[in-house]
């Protein structure tokens, strides 16, 4: 009997049929099994076998009966705790995960053979969607059969793929199960603990393809899995608000949404849909402090949920109100250095008083920049028409310092 045998049972241990989840999650815990070291095996083995549900996913196995014995490829679940193995073929240690329980001290988890490709498709809001990820374990057949017979050059690794549309995708994840390939013995790895392997890479998919290769061609080609993790339909934000709104800034909030990775926000004068990404960020707010005075702004957000997955735009409007009233000469701190500006009203000269090199914007009340000046001391304003204007001051760092309002006089 060689290592690429699938899977040899020579009984049928039936669990029931699996039933699928409320939660995206696929952490095989509510499945039914009839009882303790024992696994999940379809029923009707033979003809259009469709393996089992769980979360939002569909789990994909073959099997085959030769009067009796059979002989399976693809995914199954099981509570089996045998992380020793006593050598043998029998199916407790070929589906066994070495770490003797599911992630997290769970009772079950998935053991896939995928000598050939396993494949998981996915369903309801999971579909074309990325999927986060999934936690891996060694079985103990494969850890085993590393620890009894591996020299440094070999290895055995998950590779997994996916398919959109019924097309396999270019990209790819590989995972080594076990790294003997350094020559230092001190870096040699087989995995013995549960461990994360991220699948955003892969972004929107509709099933997943999964295989299992070695140096020798030889290697038992088991993994385990649980928590098997996709992104379901990249729901819109609620809760968005701009309750903090000054002349020159504006703090905007959002509720967390559970679908999301991330949230992207762009804040600009326009109503319409951005064009652009905008600025990311794992926070539920968003702070911005160079805007205008007597200005109308829109924040817009969205749910980033990794890969392509992204959710409609969520908009919310708000006006910043009148700078401060105007004085004759205006003083500010600015760190160490006091700022001094004057006068106000101004005819044609506008001075600044201070030790600091600021560059000065002059901007009109309806937002259009009129002067810009860096590092002076005297600004020429002879040319600006009578009226009121917004003066900003931004240090050398591009940092806000200051902002005013200004009365020009003829």
């Amino acid at each position: 009997m060689t290592q690429h045998m699938r899977g040899l049972f020579t009984a049928l241990l039936i669990g029931g049929a699996a039933t699928a989840s409320a939660q995206a999650v696929s952490d095989f815990d509510n499945l039914p099994l009839s009882q303790p070291d024992t696994c999940y095996i379809d029923p009707n083995p033979v003809g259009n076998t469709v393996g089992f549900t769980n979360g939002d996913a569909e789990f994909m196995h073959n099997f085959i009966d030769y009067g009796g014995f059979i002989l399976w490829e693809g995914f199954t679940y099981s509570n089996y705790t045998d992380s020793i193995g006593a050598g043998s073929f029998d199916w407790k240690f070929q589906l066994s995960a070495r770490t003797a329980k599911g992630y997290a001290n769970s009772e079950q988890y998935a053991t896939a053979y995928a000598y050939t490709p396993s494949k998981i498709r996915l369903k309801n809001g999971a579909l074309g969607r990325p999927v986060a990820g999934f936690q891996l374990a060694n079985s103990t057949w494969c850890y085993n059969y590393v620890k009894d017979n591996y020299h440094t050059g070999d290895w055995v690794k998950l590779t997994v793929k996916g398919y959109l549309g019924g097309a396999l995708k270019n990209d790819s994840i590989t995972y080594y199960l076990a790294d003997l390939r350094a020559a230092n013995t001190a870096s040699h790895t087989n995995l013995k603990t549960w461990d994360w392997v991220n699948l955003l890479p892969l972004g929107n998919v509709d099933s997943l393809w999964f295989r299992v290769t070695s140096s020798d061609d030889f290697a038992p080609a088991y993994f385990c899995m649980d928590n098997f993790t996709p992104l379901v339909n990249c729901t819109n934000l609620t809760g968005l608000a701009a309750p903090t709104v000054t002349a020159t800034g504006a703090t905007v909030v959002w509720h967390t949404n559970s679908t999301a990775l991330s949230y992207d926000y762009v804040i600009d004068q326009t109503a319409a849909d951005p064009t652009v990404s905008g600025t990311n960020t794992t926070d539920t707010f968003a702070v911005t402090n160079n805007l205008l005075a007597l200005s109308t702004y829109y924040a817009h957000v969205r749910s980033n949920c990794g890969g392509n997955a992204r959710s409609d735009w969520s908009t919310v409007s708000f006006t910043t109100p009148a700078l401060p009233p105007a004085t004759g000469i205006d003083h500010y701190q600015a760190g160490n250095a006091l700022v001094t500006v004057y006068p106000n009203p101004a005819h044609n000269e506008l001075y600044i008083k201070t030790s600091l090199r600021l560059n000065i914007s002059v901007y009109s009340t309806d937002g259009r920049l009129q002067l810009k000046a860096q590092a002076t001391n005297k600004l020429d304003i002879s040319q600006l028409p009578q009226g009121m204007y917004q003066l900003l001051f931004h240090d050398q760092d591009g940092k806000l310092r200051h902002h005013m309002s200004l009365a020009k006089t003829l």
